[in-house]
């Protein structure tokens, strides 16, 4: 049974309800633990993930990092004068 579309990177996967017997160090399997699917119901669909990039954020990111920038060259500056 193929579940479309695959959780992934912006992709969420479809939510299943599934039904079954879990078969705990199953000696037929070389001592495996499965579930063995007697039903599968897709609760919700997969669905595409929407990102949107807040320029705030990006700005605040960006702005951050030139201050530590700037004081990392602060302090090495000082300790290579002393």
């Amino acid at each position: 049974m193929a579940i479309d579309p695959p959780g992934r990177y912006n992709q969420i996967g479809p939510v299943v309800s599934v039904t079954g017997t879990w078969k705990y160090h199953d000696p037929d399997r070389g001592g495996e633990s499965y579930l063995e699917v007697v039903s599968l119901e897709v609760v919700k669909q997969g669905r595409p993930v929407r990102e949107s990039t807040r320029p705030l954020v990006v700005v605040t990111g960006v702005l951050l990092t030139l201050m530590a920038s700037g004081l990392l060259f602060l302090s090495v500056s000082r300790r290579s004068s002393e």
